[in-house]
């Protein structure tokens, strides 16, 4: 058999190292970005606001009252 140097040997081992960090890395990013996609295909239906019926008060000073155009971005914890 062979004997390699002592230099030969680290650099495998070093090439090795990289190869196997760029795999888990690789890995990582991709069950990121599957877990995250689930997220992006949630289904959200427009209510009419003259189809839904609430209940109101007679002391109510403030309220607040969604205007045209708007986007709600809730972060899941």
């Amino acid at each position: 058999m062979k004997q390699y140097s002592l230099r030969v040997k680290i650099l495998a081992m070093l090439i090795i190292g990289i190869e196997c960090f760029v795999l888990l890395a690789g890995f990582g990013y991709v069950v990121v970005t599957l877990h995250q996609s689930r997220f992006a295909k949630a289904s959200v239906s427009r209510i009419n606001k003259n189809n839904v019926v609430m209940g109101t008060s007679a002391n109510l000073k403030h309220f607040y009252e969604w205007g045209a155009n708007q986007n709600i971005i809730y972060n899941a914890e």
